[in-house]
């Protein structure tokens, strides 16, 4: 199953992967999840957020390779189940810094 939208930005579920969810380049848009996982909007037990990691991997597709050293940052490389993270100032200061904003 997949979702593109009109910001060509496509959320797509892929079944029987190994991989837990990963993104593409910005100039290709799209984010992958394992659809084989169980997900849910908060957190619940055994189930990921789709929230928080959708979060982290448009954060990859808008170009932020590099994961932070902040475990409670949106981009900290690992999440478990029954977990919800929100943008810390970390998260925000590698998006500003790849784009030269603030």
């Amino acid at each position: 199953m997949f979702l593109c939208s009109f910001l060509d930005l496509c959320l797509i579920f892929l079944d029987s992967t190994s991989t837990f969810s990963f993104a593409s380049p910005p100039t290709d848009g799209r984010v992958f999840f394992n659809a084989d996982l169980n997900w849910s909007f908060s957190a619940a037990p055994g189930a990921y957020d789709f929230l928080t990691v959708g979060l982290h991997e448009l954060w990859h597709a808008l170009g932020l390779a590099d994961h932070s050293s902040v475990k409670g940052a949106v981009m900290w490389p690992y999440t478990g189940m029954n977990e919800t993270r929100v943008l810390q100032d970390d998260d925000v200061h590698g998006i500003e810094a790849l784009y030269s904003v603030k």
